[in-house]
């Protein structure tokens, strides 16, 4: 993946429940779908299981055009 988006809430300081992953190629996006999809993390005490589902808005250029004049931070990752 070139961008993965986690918005927090600056008042609680904990993530919004929901993120963004742009990958490079389509069939690690179908691999890391089904590793995620329907999981529990470890840890918490929410009986809430994740859900993954292909964006609207596709690459990361359009996410950061999306989100330019918003305060959220993107996080690079260099892989």
């Amino acid at each position: 993946c070139d961008l993965a988006y986690l918005p927090h809430d600056r008042r609680s300081k904990c993530n919004r429940g929901y993120s963004f992953v742009n990958f490079l190629h389509h069939r690690t996006c179908e691999e890391a779908m089904e590793i995620l999809a329907g999981r529990q993390f470890p840890g918490k005490t929410s009986a809430k299981v994740t859900q993954c589902s292909i964006a609207t808005v596709q690459g990361s250029e359009a996410l950061r055009d999306l989100n330019k004049d918003r305060q959220h931070h993107l996080v690079e990752l260099l892989m």
